[in-house]
């Protein structure tokens, strides 16, 4: 997976996500978000098996891919990041890249196949 897209929508669609991930410790891509790169679009999914959301955001696919990352971490990172307007990402080892102009950072990803088959591609 590799792609690039406009930061501010990136964070607004994580933070929705990111709502509505689970915190349970048992099942731990709960905590996840999938994303999901392919055509002109970067899909992010959640659930917390009760209820789950899907938020599409517009972005310059280079390589489709997906991953599952970690919803608290993935919003954390976005929202500290200022004066950036576009962001990268790109999916290396199991490991997402997440880069602008100014900052980068690697987070590690979980297996996207654990991910609950209902919501899933």
């Amino acid at each position: 997976m590799k792609l690039e897209c406009v930061k501010d929508k990136l964070r607004d669609a994580t933070a929705q996500a990111e709502r509505v991930t689970g915190k349970n410790l048992a099942l731990p891509v709960l905590g996840t978000i999938l994303c999901i790169a392919d055509g002109k679009t970067l899909k992010l999914r959640a659930t917390n098996l009760d209820i789950g959301i899907e938020v599409e955001v517009p972005a310059r696919i280079e390589k489709p891919g997906v991953a599952a990352v970690p919803g608290t971490i993935m919003n954390n990172f976005l929202a500290s990041i200022t004066g950036d307007a576009s962001v990268k990402l790109e999916l290396i080892n199991n490991n997402l890249a997440v880069s602008t102009k100014h900052t980068s950072t690697t987070i590690h990803t979980l297996p996207y196949d654990d991910f609950p088959h209902s919501l899933q591609l």
